[in-house]
């Protein structure tokens, strides 16, 4: 039940532009401490299918895997745990491949942190999935 309502305040976020403001709020390095909440927030809103098309089309998804290869190891964990989670929500995955996601959260098996590579590990065996994801993961190796 709380899955579903944190969902429904996401998708009424998205459609009151809040999610647009949080994304810029995410470019904003003197709140870097709360990037980290932000994505959370984010992640749910991704999980509509219109609201991740929203951010596909204003680049948003772009400025999310920006976010993912600069955060620190908290704000890494928490977008690829977004990302996961959305990739498993119709055809989320596909919007997601067509920003070139894969590439993003491969150069993030460079961390030092173990629980970064565990969740990125998961999340792209979340993305293999999707045969177009499956395709370009084999391609980039």
């Amino acid at each position: 039940k709380q899955w579903y309502q944190r969902r429904v305040r996401g998708v009424a976020m998205g459609e009151a532009n809040g999610l647009e403001s949080l994304l810029a709020f995410l470019k904003d390095e003197e709140m870097r401490d709360l990037h980290k909440d932000v994505i959370n927030v984010v992640g749910v809103c991704m999980l509509d299918q219109n609201q991740l098309d929203a951010m596909k089309d204003s680049g948003s998804i772009l400025a999310m895997a920006s976010y993912l290869t600069t955060a620190d190891p908290v704000g890494q964990l928490n977008a690829l745990r977004a990302i996961g989670a959305c990739c498993q929500v119709g055809d989320n995955a596909k919007i997601l491949h067509d920003s070139e996601i894969e590439t993003t959260i491969l150069s993030v098996l460079g961390s030092d942190s173990s629980e970064v590579l565990a969740q990125a590990c998961y999340t792209v065996s979340v993305l293999v999935n999707n045969p177009l994801c499956k395709e370009t993961l084999a391609k980039i190796g």
